[in-house]
């Protein structure tokens, strides 16, 4: 008799003891999706404003935010007295419970989980690293939603999740293997290089930005009773360790998202030219003469004349540069002048400045489109707002 009836509604009838989803809102999950699903916020902090993710204020906002705020956002973990209140909520209403963290190698939210349970253990409550964050979490909180539909015991979810997480991980290993094999080892690895080095030049000069940002406003925290300095390295070992954590997770976007047949083609054309120039080279010296009687040797010469060419060219460019410091006129340079061994010696504060590098908005121009908070289209490293789109005003 009881087969008829679905066991979602078995659990309100009380026949069979329920089992509770808990995550965290990372997961980008509301408790509305499903009757089984606890989501506990994080906190969001602009500034000295905190707000609870999901409760306090949501998506549509928080990007509103971002864009109006100077200060970049910061996250803070659930506590485990959230957990711990989940947890007393779940015995008391004699429910299992399986938790569903963000990944514990970039929050401490599986930690205050683990916490909450160590101070009340029992084999009612698992604990479950998801080892992602927003979709990835998502995905392993829907899987387990619908293994308690299918009337799972808490136990069998958990191991099932796991069972799940690392079969995506051993996917994108095997996927990236496949990678090596298209390219070869030695091009994944110049690829890696290239990819790691484009993306920390790139944060690395946000994160100046950032700094500067901090530096300005840094001294208002003595307003609050609290010092400055202290305060300036805290939150600057933060934003660095965030730093971090976006480069690794932008280089092994970057990676996956790469269009691997079209690298190994540019790869393999770059090859052969290569070879065909050898190729080419290595005939026109073992050959004889040609059909209007040149032999080989003139062919060569005439190269030797070309490479004394180029020569000549370099020594003139030299000339030119040596007889610059004589007051002589010089050939045309593009961009601002080297600095020399004797500029290099007197403080950076101290030596000429050109006006151009410092206001690049000078020329008028505007990008129509561009966010306020992106890079400026020039190049400049500047934000948008701070660099062409003053002229917008």
């Amino acid at each position: 008799m009881l087969s008829k009836f679905p066991v979602r509604d078995l659990r309100k009838k009380g026949f069979v003891m329920s089992v509770r989803i808990i995550t965290d809102s990372a997961s980008d999950m509301s408790p509305a999706e499903h009757p089984a699903l606890r989501v506990l916020p994080l906190s969001v902090t602009f500034g000295t404003d905190v707000y609870m993710d999901g409760v306090d204020i949501d998506h549509q906002r928080f990007y509103e935010m971002l864009v109006e705020r100077d200060e970049l956002p910061k996250t803070g973990q659930v506590n485990p007295y959230a957990f711990s209140q989940a947890i007393a909520e779940a015995r008391e209403a004699g429910d299992e419970a399986v938790i569903i963290t963000v990944g514990a190698k970039l929050s401490g939210t599986n930690q205050s989980a683990r916490t909450a349970l160590a101070e009340a253990p029992g084999g009612d409550v698992f604990v479950v690293d998801s080892n992602n964050v927003t979709l990835g979490e998502r995905v392993l909180v829907e899987y387990a939603l619908r293994l308690v539909d299918e009337g799972r015991s808490a136990a069998q979810i958990a191991a099932a999740v796991e069972a799940v997480r690392d079969l995506i991980v051993e996917d994108a290993r095997q996927q990236y293997g496949e990678m090596e094999e298209t390219i070869g080892e030695t091009g994944l690895r110049d690829l890696e290089r290239r990819v790691v080095l484009a993306v920390l030049d790139r944060k690395w000069r946000e994160h100046l930005y950032e700094m500067d940002y901090l530096k300005d406003g840094i001294g208002l925290r003595g307003m609050g009773q609290r010092d400055p300095l202290v305060e300036y390295q805290r939150e600057g070992y933060q934003m660095y360790n965030s730093m971090i954590e976006a480069i690794k997770e932008e280089t092994v976007q970057l990676l996956f998202h790469i269009d691997i047949k079209q690298v190994a083609t540019t790869d393999e054309a770059v090859d052969e030219v290569e070879e065909t120039a050898e190729s080419a080279d290595t005939i026109a010296v073992a050959s004889g003469p040609d059909e209007n009687g040149e032999s080989v040797v003139e062919a060569a010469e005439g190269e030797v004349e070309e490479e004394d060419e180029d020569t000549d060219a370099k020594q003139a460019i030299a000339e030119s540069a040596a007889a610059s410091g004589a007051g002589e006129s010089t050939l045309p340079v593009a961009g601002p002048a080297p600095i020399s061994h004797a500029e290099g010696k007197v403080p950076v504060s101290k030596r000429p400045k050109s006006e151009e590098l410092k206001t690049p908005w000078a020329d008028g121009r505007t990008f129509p489109g561009t966010g306020k908070n992106a890079p400026c289209p020039c190049g400049s490293g500047r934000k948008y707002k701070m660099c062409h789109g003053q002229n917008e005003k």
